[in-house]
């Protein structure tokens, strides 16, 4: 199999920006809707974040 051509885990200075100077949020947790539309669904609870799993479990993820 091999390794990919370019670099691994290379990010770009943009991301590296974003992640040393992040927006501020409310939200502390996310989960993909696992629906095909590669869309999340964002909490600020930790309740709220289980719903959304469990929204996403029924959606077909695991």
């Amino acid at each position: 199999m091999g390794l990919p051509p370019g670099p691994i885990c290379n990010p770009s200075e943009e991301s590296i920006r974003a992640a040393a100077n992040p927006l501020p949020s409310k939200y502390l947790f996310y989960v993909s809707k696992n629906d095909g539309t590669g869309l999340h669904w964002f909490a600020r609870t930790e309740a709220e974040h289980i719903a959304n799993i469990k929204r996403a479990a029924a959606n077909g993820g695991g």
